[in-house]
C-alpha cells in the first residue's frame, strides 16, 4: 500500500515544530561590574531624561548579567545583584543553603543618576527577588531586604504594599506565604529556593535631578544568598509591556520553507489522484 507523501511531509513539519516550541533558551549569568554595562542593559524608553551616569558598590562577583531568564524566574534578561556570587544562582536547585560571604557584599548598591526635563512624570522599571532564605528562615531575624530608592523613598512593594524582604513573603517556614511568592522545590533553572513573581516599580520623577538607588543587603548573618533581577530594557518613563512567559518561538525560516515543500507535494498528489479519478480521503 502506498502510503500518502503529504501525510509524511506533514508529519515532519509536526515534528519540527513541536522541537523548535519546545526549545528553551538557558539560563545564563555572566559576571559584571562595569557600572555602564548594568546601566545599559536596564535602559528602556528614556524620553525627557538625560545625563545619565551610575556606580556600583560592593565586591565585583556580586554583579551580573542575565539572560534566557523567562523559563527560570519569568523576566527574560537584563542586571542582577546578589548578597553572594552572583553566577551562583543559576540552577539547578540542589542546595538549600547556596551561600559566599564575599567581602562587602552584606550591602550592595547599584546608584543611578539622571535628569529629568519635566516632560514624564513617572519612573517605571521590572524585578524579580529571590533566596536561599526560603523558606526556612522565615519569620525569623535573617530577614533580608530589596530596596529601590527613588529620591530617597522605597519603592520596592509587593502587590500589597509591603517592603520586599523575607518575611514579608513567608511569615514562617510554613507559611502563610504572600500571593507574590512563589517557591522553586525541585526546579532546574535557578538555585534561589524561591522568588517573587515579576513585579513593577512606579516611581514620581521631579524636574531636574533624580537618584535611583538599587540595593540588596543580608540581614541578621552574611550568609545564604539573596538576589535581585532587573529586567532589562524595562528602566525609563514608558510602562513595560509584558512578556509571556512560555513564548512559542516563531518557526525559522528553513521550517517555513519545509512547510511550503510539504504543500506543494500535497497539492500535486491530490492533482494526480484527481486526474485518475480516485476518491480523496
Amino acid at each position: 500500500m502506498l502510503r500518502s507523501p503529504c501525510r509524511f511531509a506533514l508529519g515532519t513539519v509536526v515534528a519540527i515544530l513541536t522541537t523548535v516550541s519546545s526549545a528553551r533558551a538557558d539560563f545564563v549569568v555572566v559576571g559584571n561590574s562595569d557600572p555602564n554595562a548594568l546601566l545599559g542593559s536596564l535602559l528602556g524608553s528614556t524620553t525627557g531624561l538625560s545625563n545619565f551616569s551610575a556606580t556600583v558598590t560592593g565586591d565585583a562577583s556580586a554583579f551580573g548579567l542575565f539572560s534566557g531568564g523567562l523559563p527560570a524566574i519569568g523576566v527574560p534578561g537584563g542586571v542582577v545583584l546578589s548578597t553572594g556570587r552572583a553566577v551562583d544562582v543559576v540552577g539547578p536547585n540542589n542546595a538549600t543553603n547556596k551561600s559566599t560571604d564575599l567581602p562587602g557584599s552584606d550591602s550592595v548598591l547599584f546608584r543611578i543618576a539622571f535628569d529629568s526635563d519635566g516632560s514624564a512624570s513617572n519612573l517605571f522599571f521590572r524585578y524579580v527577588f529571590g533566596s536561599e532564605e526560603f523558606p526556612e528562615y522565615g519569620g525569623s531575624q535573617f530577614n533580608d531586604r530589596f530596596e529601590l530608592l527613588l529620591n530617597g523613598e522605597n519603592l520596592a512593594k509587593l502587590t500589597n504594599g509591603q517592603d520586599v524582604t523575607i518575611n514579608n513573603l513567608a511569615a514562617s517556614p510554613t507559611g502563610p506565604f504572600n500571593p507574590d511568592y512563589i517557591s522553586n522545590t525541585g526546579g532546574t533553572q535557578t538555585q534561589l529556593d524561591a522568588y517573587t513573581k515579576p513585579l513593577t516599580l512606579v516611581g514620581d520623577l521631579r524636574p531636574g535631578a533624580n537618584v535611583l538607588e538599587i540595593s540588596i543587603r543580608d540581614v541578621g548573618d552574611s550568609i545564604f544568598d539573596s538576589a535581585v533581577f532587573i529586567e532589562g530594557s524595562t528602566l525609563g518613563t514608558v510602562t513595560p509591556p509584558l512578556v509571556d512567559p512560555n513564548p512559542i518561538p516563531a518557526p525559522p525560516a528553513v521550517v517555513l520553507g519545509f512547510i511550503g515543500a510539504a504543500g506543494l507535494v500535497a497539492a500535486r498528489f491530490r492533482k494526480a489522484k484527481l486526474a485518475k479519478g480516485e476518491a480523496m480521503a
